[in-house]
């Protein structure tokens, strides 16, 4: 059985289309900024880390990319995983950080 390779995997977890169904382009400047923001939340307390919490800081990320011009939305797709689902990998994520950190 062939396994992703480690990035493909990550890559994978850090695109927003499976939870929200929009395909953003470029896609390198979702990614890059997701982990940012990943880097970034891994600094806040655990319990602040609840997944309404996440949901508005994905969602505030995103709108702030459109926003700014920075991406744009090429298609809509059908979400394949529920959004409270996506950020839970997402929480998996910030965990890495964290123990990166220590």
């Amino acid at each position: 059985m062939q396994s992703f390779p480690r990035r493909t995997t990550q890559r994978l977890i850090n695109d927003p289309s499976l939870a929200y169904g929009h395909i953003y382009e470029p896609f390198d400047v979702v990614e890059s900024n997701i982990v940012l923001l990943q880097a970034r939340l891994a600094t806040f307390p655990r319990a602040q880390l609840s997944i309404s919490f996440l949901e508005l800081e994905y969602t505030s990320l995103l709108d702030r990319l459109e926003a700014a011009g920075e991406t744009v939305i090429t298609a809509f797709a059908h979400p394949i995983m529920p959004k409270d689902m996506w950020l839970t990998c997402q929480l998996s994520r910030i965990e890495k950080f964290r123990e990166d950190v220590r």
